[in-house]
């Protein structure tokens, strides 16, 4: 990351002699983006292992195993995989960009390899992310669960980890979405306006990748815990059932059997209140939080609405094609 930034600052220094003022400020303030997005990126796998180290797994009869190891294993090799490919077509797809935009002479500049390099570095993260985001898809092809506690304290009946994990992959993208939404604001002011258009797709990109990172990942966790809130649920009604039927005649606060039934209804609260996602409420504010500093930019020009309204409209007809 040092040895990037470096090579970008001494690249403008050759190509700009008139000083930092007539440096390419877009440039630089994106490959610092960039260098933050992939130190946080460095963060991510060391997560995965907490995560995967902290869930109770359990088999397909619901007995304790020590399997961590094993599934970190599995999803270590999709890394590996997945990652050699994501830097193969970030690699492509910039190479691509450069060739439609500029021609083969490109291949004479230093910042076209620059970037390149920055394309597979990405690429390569973005397919561990991939490769990480099956966990739960790897657990069910092991045959293995993470157990589910209705009253567990976090919020998330034992499973916040998880949710936790992938709010800090949906972080990340949110990162270079904030960064387009800030430039997006200033464009008119700094002599970039032809790139409005293009940053307020970046945006909107980014919004619609941070709900992907965040959901689609946990929808192997979804349906396990929706599984297991009904198996629960119907264990629980029968207890209910049971003690709803028994006489209530001379019960008391000190009557072992008032206990039980106490007991009994809490359970059956709990696991009627049981989440289905992995989700706690300070992980949907922090998320919340994300897309709403995205937006910013937009909220503070909400006197120009109809121009945000028209550039939208404009972005998705370029999408849409002739």
């Amino acid at each position: 990351c040092v040895l990037t930034a470096l090579a970008l600052v001494t690249l403008e220094l050759v190509r700009t002699a008139q000083g930092a003022t007539r440096w390419d400020w877009l440039l630089h303030s994106g490959a610092v983006v960039f260098l933050i997005a992939l130190g946080a990126a460095r963060r991510i796998p060391p997560a995965v292992k907490a995560t995967v180290r902290r869930l109770r797994l359990v088999d397909e009869r619901g007995d304790p195993t020590p399997a961590a190891e094993q599934v970190l294993g599995a999803v270590q090799r999709l890394q590996r995989s997945y990652a050699r490919v994501g830097a193969v077509v970030g690699v492509v797809l910039m190479g691509v960009i450069w060739l439609w935009a500029r021609g083969v002479s490109v291949v004479a500049s230093t910042l076209f390899w620059l970037e390149l390099g920055a394309a597979g570095m990405a690429g390569f993260v973005v397919g561990g992310f991939v490769a990480y985001a099956r966990l739960g898809w790897v657990l069910d092809e092991l045959g293995l669960h993470p157990k589910v506690t209705p009253s567990h304290p976090d919020g998330a009946a034992g499973l916040r980890p998880v949710g936790a994990l992938y709010l800090r992959q949906a972080l990340i993208v949110s990162l270079i979405g904030l960064f387009a939404g800030v430039w997006w604001l200033l464009f008119p002011f700094v002599g970039y306006a032809s790139w409005r258009a293009p940053y307020l797709a970046i945006v909107l990109i980014c919004i619609a990748l941070e709900v992907v990172a965040l959901f689609v990942p946990l929808l192997a966790f979804h349906r396990h815990m929706v599984s297991e809130r009904s198996r629960l649920l119907a264990e629980a009604d029968l207890a209910v059932g049971r003690l709803s039927e028994a006489p209530e005649t001379g019960w008391t606060t000190d009557d072992p059997t008032a206990a039980e039934r106490e007991r009994t209804w809490s359970r059956w609260q709990a696991i009627d209140t049981m989440p289905t996602w992995p989700i706690d409420a300070r992980i949907r504010r922090r998320f919340t939080v994300s897309n709403l500093a995205m937006l910013l930019p937009f909220a503070l020009q909400l006197v120009n609405a109809p121009q945000i309204v028209q550039q939208a409209s404009q972005v998705l007809s370029a999408w849409s094609g002739p």
